[in-house]
């Protein structure tokens, strides 16, 4: 019996829609990222949160967006109306890495974007910089 073992990369692709919720302050993200780095589990990067894929065949952006919100039921929950997308390409340009929790029930669609070794709020303002925001369309609710 062969088994084959499938892993979800580390970083989506650079088309990708990438999707955060709050905070959306510069303060608030850095606040998060140290948060995150001094969990006494996980992996101590200093991330935060995202959601990101890019659309299937046929899919359009606020599908995917759509889809996005869905999988990520309980930030959504939190704040149903109010989003921040960006591109994965954006980040990375702006020096940005992505990563995997490496939760077993992380889901495929959940990276944390890395905003450095000690970052400071600049580098937290640099990844707020790269999102705008967005509402629920028609087509989303």
């Amino acid at each position: 019996m062969v088994t084959i073992l499938c892993t979800v990369p580390n970083t989506p692709p650079s088309n990708a829609v990438v999707l955060r919720f709050r905070p959306m302050s510069a303060q608030g993200v850095l606040d998060r990222a140290v948060a995150e780095a001094d969990r006494s589990e996980g992996k101590h990067l200093h991330a935060v949160s995202v959601w990101a894929d890019d659309a299937k065949p046929g899919e359009t952006r606020e599908q995917l967006i759509n889809r996005l919100l869905t999988a990520s039921q309980m930030q959504a929950a939190k704040n149903p109306y109010y989003w921040q997308c960006s591109t994965a390409e954006e980040l990375i340009r702006r020096g940005f890495t992505f990563d995997k929790d490496g939760d077993d029930d992380e889901p495929d669609v959940h990276y944390v974007v890395v905003l450095g070794d000690s970052p400071t709020i600049e580098d937290a303002e640099r990844f707020v910089d790269a999102f705008t925001k967005e509402t629920f369309t028609q087509e989303a609710r």
